[in-house]
């Protein structure tokens, strides 16, 4: 797994990025969106209307992007191109899991597995710490060319998730995801404010399912699904958690994938139910739910081998009022975990 730290205005944080590992961004390209590379000008339109909706919302990303392209020596274009090139083009459905737990030993836990495809993407997972120079710290969760992640930011509001697919345009009209979690993580204060800004927002491309909570132990889960309003459901009063992986649980929301990746994605969510319920005695604890994630984690004692399309390359879990984050840069099984802080 890479891991940096930038800090300082955010040109100068994208040009930190792609100067730590200018060998890297070549075969990134070339593996995500060589289509890209090849006819850069067929795509320019579809850049300029991105570039509009990001300087709009999120203009930090532009500015990042800037100084990214100026130390690679990259066209603007090409490397905006790149960060958003799931909005740009339809990309594949990774496996991951979501759990946040309100009842905690060290407090509020938010958790989960990434489960990707066995390439190249385990290798350019990235833990990035941000420091702005005018805006909010945030520990973040991601590939090394794109613009947002999954993680926590100072304020004590993370937020975690999945891909979710569901019948409807992959390019409906609205904002890319990671424009939203961009704002998600680095314009809200409180979950009231998430809410605010999903109720503004429809969806523009890949969809997901997340989880967003804070450190006070409130959680809501969002569901992203193209050309559709967000839609929120705060956690049920009689439980003290919530969970999601790769299917949206709202009716009317039908999955649109295989039935192999389907059941996949049910077979981790119900053992994740089983032993979340309190009569299963699963501990409340930070070990309680490393072993939690080890159940889930592929393959695995829910997803075998034979049956798994992806591997889990990192689990991790945030201690919201700590502001800590305990990552396993690996299988579970297979790795230790460490702390990253704020």
């Amino acid at each position: 797994m890479l891991r940096i730290e930038t800090r300082g205005t955010w040109r100068e944080m994208g040009a930190q990025l792609a100067e730590e590992f200018r060998p890297r961004f070549e075969p990134v390209l070339e593996r995500f969106a060589p289509w890209l590379a090849r006819d850069l000008d067929h795509f320019r339109p579809a850049v300029a209307a991105l570039r509009q909706t990001v300087l709009r919302l999120v203009p930090e990303i532009e500015e990042e992007t800037q100084g990214m392209a100026s130390a690679l020596n990259w066209d603007a274009d090409l490397a905006l191109g790149l960060r958003y090139f799931n909005e740009i083009r339809t990309w594949q459905l990774p496996g991951c899991t979501g759990i946040f737990l309100n009842t905690g030993d060290r407090g509020p836990l938010l958790a989960r597995t990434c489960d990707l495809e066995p390439d190249m993407s385990a290798e350019v997972q990235l833990c990035r710490v941000n420091r702005p120079r005018d805006g909010i710290a945030t520990v973040l969760m991601t590939y090394l060319p794109l613009t947002a992640g999954v993680g926590f930011n100072e304020l004590g509001i993370a937020f975690t998730g999945a891909s979710a697919s569901t019948k409807g345009p992959a390019n409906a009209e609205g904002i890319p995801g990671a424009v939203f979690n961009q704002m998600l993580i680095t314009r809200c204060r409180s979950l009231a404010e998430v809410t605010d800004l999903a109720a503004r927002h429809t969806l523009r491309g890949k969809g997901a399912i997340q989880l967003a909570c804070d450190a006070e132990g409130r959680s809501l889960l969002l569901e992203l699904t193209a050309g559709s309003p967000i839609r929120v459901t705060p956690r049920r009063r009689d439980r003290d958690w919530q969970a999601c992986t790769n299917f949206c649980q709202s009716k009317g929301l039908v999955p649109d994938a295989d039935a192999a990746y389907l059941e996949n994605a049910y077979a981790r969510y119900g053992r994740l139910v089983h032993q979340l319920n309190e009569a299963s005695g699963m501990e409340r604890t930070l070990a309680g739910i490393q072993r939690l994630l080890l159940d889930v984690a592929q393959p695995g004692m829910v997803c075998h081998a034979p049956h798994c399309t992806f591997n889990t390359v990192y689990t991790f879990i945030v201690e919201l009022r700590q502001r800590r984050m305990h990552l396993c840069p690996g299988h579970p099984a297979q790795t230790a975990y460490e702390e990253v802080a704020l």
